[in-house]
């Protein structure tokens, strides 16, 4: 009782010590950054390592881990000697990327003094979390289909991005200063439906690194990885998966990876869903610009007809296949008011008639309301 006693005294001095104090030195003192990080489906928080520090350009030398435990941590703040702690300073908190790919992106953590911090709000994605302190940064991903740009925060295993059979990907890489990624094609992979019976490594060749962009003394810092698939892929969803290293020229060389969740309509040329333009109304003055919008199932051929309200064609425009208004997926088409005469559209409702050329069949209509 009498040794509970004193180590509760112990505690309340080391909090009132902190309180009052603006640094927080390292030992013997302990300050706790402790938390909860939730399981993500299938993907368990137990075993990942979170780690603490200042900022980017201390955290290979300035860091303290801690060790999911089921779904909690606890790790001692102060391990960042010889850096101190400073009261109402905001300091990071992740969860390093695992050898599976997933991690979680630094939260701000701002130490009060009180003893701890609780940090809740680490969530688990693929592709997030830095690399294990001492390693370099790890490469960075912008992948395209075509034209169009997969954005991981849309597009998902729940709503995939609908590809044309034979898409062709540019996958754009980078790595933040200082550092600079491999040179040689072998560290770089992209992978149809990994971990799947169908997973099939594409061949790549220094052919596919294109628009390079090198930093001193011939450091790689960017580049274009672009590929087009010759086998065509069976309708139905898949998975690509992009990998890439950095080069190891100023620490551990990192690997990362990205995923992009794609669909391939089968079937005849369709629009999924109805096409729509915005802004609508849509004022030639004001506005300058309006957009047709609609989705197709395939790269195709598109012709677009807008009918006055005599019956008129006033103007067409052609897209061609695998360009923008012609490709798998959602395209965008703009227009700017004039017409095939040479003057502008006057005000009235229009009806835009969108036809597969090759089929010579009308795919859907839509509306357009001009109003100046």
């Amino acid at each position: 009782m009498i040794k509970k006693l004193f180590l509760s005294l112990i505690l309340v001095f080391t909090l009132a010590v902190m309180s009052q104090a603006t640094t927080i030195p390292p030992g013997p003192f302990t300050y706790w950054i402790v938390g909860t990080v939730n399981d993500v489906n299938s993907i368990m928080a137990d075993s990942r390592t979170v780690v603490f520090y200042k900022d980017d350009a201390t955290y290979n030398t300035n860091f303290s881990t801690g060790v999911i435990s089921g779904n909690q941590f606890m790790l001692n703040a102060p391990y960042i000697w010889p850096l101190g702690l400073e009261v109402g300073t905001t300091y990071k908190a992740a969860i390093i990327q695992g050898n599976d790919g997933y991690g979680a992106d630094p939260v701000d953590v701002t130490i009060s003094g009180v003893g701890y911090e609780e940090v809740n709000n680490l969530v688990l994605a693929y592709g997030a979390g830095p690399g294990a302190p001492g390693a370099e940064l790890p490469p960075q991903f912008q992948v395209w289909f075509g034209n169009r740009l997969y954005q991981p925060a849309i597009y998902g295993p729940d709503r995939p991005f609908v590809v044309a059979a034979q898409p062709d990907i540019k996958v754009q890489i980078s790595i933040d200063e200082p550092y600079s990624l491999a040179s040689d094609i072998s560290s770089y992979a992209i992978t149809v439906d990994p971990g799947t019976a169908t997973e099939k490594a594409l061949t790549l060749s220094s052919q596919h690194m294109s628009q390079k962009i090198f930093a001193a003394a011939a450091e790689l810092r960017s580049f274009a990885l672009e590929y087009t698939v010759e086998d065509a892929l069976a309708e139905g969803d898949h998975t690509f998966e992009f990998s890439a290293t950095s080069s190891g020229a100023l620490g551990t060389a990192t690997a990362a990876s990205t995923q992009a969740a794609v669909e391939v309509m089968g079937g005849e040329l369709r629009l999924i869903g109805l096409p729509l333009t915005y802004p609508s109304p849509y004022s030639i003055t004001k506005d300058k610009i309006v957009t047709i919008q609609y989705t197709l199932s395939m790269d195709a051929n598109i012709d677009i007809y807008l009918i006055d309200p005599t019956g008129k064609r006033i103007k067409k425009l052609t897209c061609d296949a695998g360009t923008e208004g012609g490709s798998a997926g959602v395209n965008k088409v703009t227009w700017n008011g004039m017409t095939d005469m040479g003057y502008l559209a006057g005000n009235a409702i229009y009806i835009g008639t969108i036809i597969g050329r090759d089929e010579s069949r009308l795919l859907a209509k839509v509306k357009m309301t001009i109003v100046d």
